[in-house]
């Protein structure tokens, strides 16, 4: 089970890579409104939890899970 947060993090994920093909820690901070530091701290849970590949430096992918969590919440909003 997911939280609300998580779930918004997912779908934000998921909106921006549709949008730019990519996804970076300053994008999630800037569409969520919320300080880099607490978008890696989200990642850092989200990918021990096989949602999404975070590597510093590097970005944010989702996983197939992930991709499919961030789809069905969008949906639903």
């Amino acid at each position: 089970m997911l939280t609300r947060k998580a779930e918004d993090y997912l779908e934000t994920i998921y909106n921006i890579s549709m949008q730019k093909g990519y996804v970076r820690i300053r994008d999630i901070s800037t569409s969520l409104s919320v300080r880099p530091s607490s978008v890696i701290e989200m990642m850092k849970k989200l990918d021990e939890r096989g949602l999404v590949i975070y590597k510093k430096y590097d970005g944010v992918k989702l996983t197939e899970k992930g991709k499919e969590i961030g789809k069905i919440v969008k949906d639903k909003h």
